[in-house]
């Protein structure tokens, strides 16, 4: 592939400035630095458009979690249960905060009834996971697993039973007996599993009483949320002009990329020094954006990449999925661009 002069000195411009912008992004790193006229709609709204909400904090604070911990450290003690395990990673963002990617490799966050969580989870997360508040960590090399635990090493041999193993884990801290949860129905083949691991645990499921303490928000979760729809609703906005500005001549992925553009410097601007590439900071982001037109308005969930020029004629859907901090929203506009044929109206009246 040829690199032009210009492309090169824009992006060894973006790379030399990276350690002094921190969370200020360089526009030589977007895509609008080869398209003028995107370049010059996303300068301009970036001037006009404020946001006044985007300040910090940018995430829940530590003590937050420790006080959601004791939230349901003090259910647990009510229910006279010795601790729960957590398996789901929505649980594992709520009470730990970890924010790490779910992949086939299974976590575990033992939160007992009185005292520090553990956190049992692969060796990949290993660094991020032990730099992070809850300090009592134990680790697996990978999935499936063989070999000694806690360790970068890996031994050819039968597969590990990981629930023995978290088992033992919980055995070893004085939870070999009595009540505890999960925060599932557990299966008959892994209840079978639980009861051959520990024999003298009777197991009960925590699922909706968890799910009602996510759901039931605090003072600063909202706050987190109105930030992320505040930016979500200044996206929408700017989708929205730059169809009436470019008309047919844009197409639904440069709309995307535009409006991906403006939501990404608008939150940089906001973030400064928060953002240094350095472990849990700039976490739960999620600056997701789409536009189609045409014929894919027409399905739900469609499964087609978006790449169609604005036409005359043409329904379409801007929208957008905003996190800050793991917390926000999404929503949808649909707009149709003149002639609406008469199905399109009714549908269009219907509609609105």
């Amino acid at each position: 592939m040829r690199i032009s002069r210009r492309r090169f000195g824009a992006w060894l411009g973006v790379s030399t400035l990276a350690g002094g912008l921190f969370g200020r992004v360089s526009p030589t790193a977007f895509a609008s630095e080869a398209e003028p006229e995107m370049r010059r709609t996303i300068e301009r709204e970036l001037k006009r458009v404020k946001v006044p909400s985007l300040q910090p904090p940018w995430r829940l604070p530590v003590e937050w979690y420790r006080a959601a911990v004791g939230r349901l450290q003090e259910r647990l003690r009510e229910e006279k249960l010795g601790g729960a395990l957590l398996t789901n990673h929505l649980n594992h963002n709520y009470f730990g905060g970890f924010f790490l990617t779910q992949t086939e490799r299974p976590m575990w966050l033992w939160i007992p009834a009185t005292g520090d969580p553990v956190f049992f989870h692969p060796g990949l997360d290993r660094d991020l996971a032990s730099s992070w508040w809850i300090k009592d960590h134990e680790w697996y090399f990978d999935f499936h697993h063989s070999g000694a635990y806690n360790q970068v090493a890996w031994a050819a041999g039968p597969e590990a039973d990981l629930w023995q193993w978290v088992c033992e884990g919980l055995k070893k801290r004085g939870a070999g007996q009595g009540k505890l949860a999960l925060d599932s129905e557990p299966v008959p083949s892994l209840a079978a599993k639980l009861k051959q691991h520990l024999p003298e645990v009777e197991w009960t499921s925590q699922e909706k009483e968890i799910l009602r303490m996510r759901q039931v928000k605090t003072s600063e979760e909202i706050g987190l949320i109105r930030k992320a729809i505040a930016l979500h609703d200044a996206m929408l906005e700017f989708a929205r002009g730059y169809i009436l500005e470019h008309g047919t001549a844009a197409s639904d992925y440069e709309v995307g990329i535009a409006t991906s553009e403006f939501g990404t410097r608008k939150l940089m601007e906001a973030l400064g020094p928060e953002l240094d590439g350095r472990p849990h900071t700039g976490v739960g982001l999620d600056l997701g954006f789409g536009c189609r037109t045409g014929v894919a308005t027409a399905y739900p969930h469609p499964n087609q990449f978006f790449f169609k020029r604005i036409e005359r004629g043409d329904a379409i859907q801007i929208a957008s999925l905003i996190r800050i901090g793991g917390y926000g929203g999404e929503g949808y506009r649909a707009c149709h661009i003149a002639p609406m044929p008469e199905l399109g109206k009714k549908l269009w009246e219907v509609h609105t």
